[in-house]
């Protein structure tokens, strides 16, 4: 008799369960990354977008009356434009109308340009709306004179260029820690000092033909163009924490030359048109080394962190969550802090020479 040969079971059976498995979940991850870009595309109100231009003597700027579109993706949506010059604030003043009041100059970086709020609550305008209200008589106006990226040293092209023509009563510098690290960098965007054989520094103005280094293309490059989802994931997890915003790292290694170098260079262009010449201090960990270079050469120094102190406020009360600059109340603070300044010095908007000296500003 044949022996019945016994059934032996299907080895594959469990690797097809596994497979169709895998399958299923590649699908709906699939579908969800599908649901999940839709619905950024139709929530999110837009993403950053700006216009740059090449303007000779000063380097890369924002391009004139063009449309400015800042968010960190969490906290703020923000639509602005540049005015003719380029900055975001109001259309700059002639030098009549600067000539006919105590014409304030504020130059900064990234928290001058405040892309993170609207024009009309930065603290430059709410300074002029302060001072109209409680010192009539000295006819204050103001102007924002601010890029990000961009020290003390950089900014000696917006005087240059643009601020001497206007003739202002008082120039604002705005201070903050990261300026002393951007003085030393970024020659080949902006005006920038380059140091000489037999010491000091000379400006060097960046060449028409600079164009910035290609971004290193990887593997989420195309994802990070393309989609949504994984750019605000990326943008996100870019913006630094708020305590790294509040307490930055202790590094003295910062090579202060080139910041004592402009402060020099703005004091000698103040004084030589006849305007008053006031640091604002958001400094921490440099805060001895500017006050001593300021009263090295009688330079006031408005401190934002004892005012804010005074006021009430503690650190992060006056920024956003989730991005290290200025809420609407640190604009508040920050105009309060040079409004106090200026009623106490009110002789800091005296008599000037008229402005209109020179050629006209570049638009």
């Amino acid at each position: 008799m044949k022996e019945k040969r016994r059934s032996v079971p299907h080895r594959r059976g469990p690797l097809r369960v596994s497979g169709w498995n895998l399958a299923l979940v590649v699908a709906g991850l699939a579908v969800a990354a599908a649901v999940g870009e839709a619905w950024l595309r139709l929530t999110v109100p837009f993403e950053r977008r700006f216009a740059a231009a090449f303007v000779p003597g000063v380097g890369r700027h924002r391009a004139a009356n063009a449309e400015v579109r800042a968010t960190d993706m969490r906290d703020f949506w923000t639509i602005s434009r540049t005015n003719s010059w380029g900055f975001l604030d109001r259309e700059p003043p002639s030098g009549r109308l600067a000539a006919a009041s105590c014409h304030v100059a504020i130059v900064g970086d990234s928290m001058v340009e405040a892309w993170e709020v609207a024009v009309a609550d930065k603290f430059t305008v709410l300074l002029e709306e302060m001072a109209a209200e409680r010192l009539p008589h000295l006819d204050v106006t103001t102007a924002a004179y601010g890029h990000r990226r961009t020290g003390q040293v950089h900014q000696l092209a917006f005087w240059d260029t643009w601020i001497r023509h206007v003739a202002p009563s008082l120039v604002v510098l705005v201070v903050v820690d990261n300026d002393l690290y951007d003085n030393n960098v970024y020659p080949s965007r902006f005006t920038a000092a380059a140091p000489l054989a037999g010491g000091g520094f000379a400006l060097v103005a960046p060449a028409p033909s600079f164009r910035p280094p290609p971004r290193p293309r990887s593997p989420t490059t195309w994802l990070r163009v393309r989609s949504a989802m994984v750019r605000r994931s990326y943008l996100v997890h870019r913006i630094r924490p708020v305590w790294m915003s509040i307490e930055p790292p202790r590094d003295r290694s910062v090579d202060p030359g080139p910041t004592v170098f402009a402060l020099d260079q703005w004091h000698v262009r103040a004084s030589g048109s006849g305007a008053g010449l006031v640091i604002l201090s958001m400094s921490r960990v440099f805060a001895d080394q500017i006050e001593g270079t300021a009263q090295a050469r009688s330079i006031p120094v408005v401190d934002y962190q004892s005012y804010r102190a005074r006021a009430g406020g503690r650190p992060g009360d006056d920024i956003f969550v989730h991005d290290g600059h200025w809420n609407h109340q640190g604009h508040i603070w920050a105009a309060e802090a040079l409004l106090e300044w200026l009623a106490a010095n009110q002789a800091a908007c005296g008599e000037r020479p008229a402005a209109g000296s020179g050629p006209e500003p570049a638009a």
